[in-house]
């Protein structure tokens, strides 16, 4: 078989055993009914059949809902059906491997920073510990391990689950909704001649998770003050990624696209959320913040803060001046410190700045160093070589942007706008800097 007409990095392979009857020339028949799909089968042991399917180069398009009809025809004449192997599953796997890291380790940061700044060194022995939930995950580990304290590392993605669901659906919004509930039911209940036990089991319920809410503000505990995106909407999408994560966690042996691709647009939309929480808390952390501003003439990055349907959010708007009054602008809603660290990544690849991009590469996931993450973009922005390549060859500089950085946020769903300005525009906008920076960056008075 000419192998420059088959594609091997898709493949899935079976373990199974025919119903009687049926056998090797059976598998062989069904699987000439697809064109796009070629297969291998042997029997071993007298009566398992193992076969491995993979499709031709440039039809492998097709290979997932393919795969998906042959498991259907397979059970047909199985007795016993099992997937030894599949590529795709194990490509999906490597890449929620990926996210998960950054998933969990970004959301316990954020619990963990957030409750240490308001509550203390102590934050987590009074409001978290639970003896019947604490593991001990520095037991036979190396003895550094035993010497970082990261207390909420002692509690699973469940607790993290649960950390979600009971204190956000517990919050003030959510406690008139249970007791909107409770009024409901009582009244249902006065019109029921025979009142069912359910019902009283379910008052029950609502009236302890009313409780627990008002622990949680006898100890001056409220998620709203706390937070701003931890909301019962991101309760429930986090319940639908713990769902999709544990096909991850427990290495299920087939992951299908539709699965990987709702996981991704979960684990993107809860990862921008809890990201948007840490901007606010790291770049805009003083209350009198409300912009992040950077540039000059040529180049001025403006990462603000502006208030959407009740929470704040960020949004990042990227000007560029190349004379002549010709700009062009990029705007981002909904951005994040990640954002604005991309972007000046690339624009230190631009300039060829290679200590400014290391040196970024290495403190990205740290945005509460916000000194030294303004005073390097301002060395790119200000340094002689972004005004001369700007206005030498920007359309370079427009590609770098969207093969590394807008494609990756289109992928997301995130509608970014972009294009040139005309003169009127650039001056609207050259006003609306100036005026930002008078008021969120006055000069010292003399």
């Amino acid at each position: 078989m000419d192998s420059k007409q088959l594609n091997l990095s898709y493949h899935t392979s079976f373990i199974f055993i025919c119903k009687e009857g049926f056998g090797k020339g059976t598998v062989e028949e069904l699987l000439g009914n697809y064109e796009a799909i070629k297969g291998e089968v042997e029997i071993r042991y007298k009566d398992i059949v193992f076969l491995t399917i993979y499709p031709i180069k440039k039809k492998e398009r097709k290979f997932e809902s393919s795969k998906l009809k042959i498991i259907g025809q397979l059970r047909g004449i199985a007795d016993y059906l099992s997937i030894l192997y599949d590529s795709q599953t194990a490509f999906y796997m490597q890449q929620i491997s990926k996210s998960v890291y950054n998933l969990e380790r970004e959301f316990r940061a954020l619990i963990e920073i957030v409750f240490l700044k308001n509550k203390g060194k102590s934050w987590y022995n009074k409001y978290f510990e639970d003896s019947k939930k604490e593991q001990d995950r520095a037991e036979k580990r190396p003895d550094c391990i035993k010497l970082i304290d990261n207390p909420l590392d002692k509690r699973n993605f469940v607790d993290l689950r649960t950390f979600v669901s009971q204190n956000i659906n517990s919050s003030k919004n959510t406690i008139l909704q249970k007791l909107q509930r409770i009024e409901e039911k009582l009244d249902s209940y006065l019109d029921l001649a025979d009142f069912e036990g359910q019902e009283l089991k379910e008052i029950s319920v609502l009236l302890s998770d009313i409780k627990e809410s008002s622990d949680l503000n006898r100890q001056s505990v409220s998620i709203n003050d706390l937070y701003e995106h931890l909301t019962p909407t991101l309760s429930q999408e986090w319940q639908e990624l713990y769902d999709q994560r544990n096909l991850w966690a427990h290495n299920y042996c087939l992951f299908t696209k539709e699965e990987f691709s709702r996981y991704t647009i979960l684990s993107s939309t809860v990862l921008r959320k809890v990201r948007t929480e840490v901007t606010l808390l790291s770049l805009f952390n003083d209350e009198e913040s409300q912009s992040f501003i950077v540039g000059n003439h040529s180049v001025n990055i403006n990462l603000h803060k502006v208030k959407s349907e009740g929470s704040s959010i960020c949004k990042l708007k990227i000007k560029f001046n190349l004379g002549s009054d010709k700009s062009y602008l990029y705007e981002v809603p909904k951005a994040t410190y990640v954002d604005l660290i991309d972007i000046s990544k690339i624009l230190a690849e631009f300039i060829d700045d290679t200590s400014s991009s290391i040196l970024l590469n290495n403190i990205e996931a740290n945005p509460f160093l916000t000194g030294i993450i303004k005073s390097t973009v301002e060395k790119i922005i200000n340094s002689s070589e972004m005004t001369e390549k700007i206005a030498e060859n920007f359309e370079q500089l427009q590609k770098l942007l969207d093969k590394e950085y807008f494609l990756k946020v289109k992928m997301e769903g995130i509608n970014f706008k972009k294009g040139e300005l005309n003169k009127v525009e650039t001056k609207m906008n050259d006003d609306l800097n100036n005026l930002l920076q008078q008021v969120f960056q006055p000069t010292e008075s003399l």
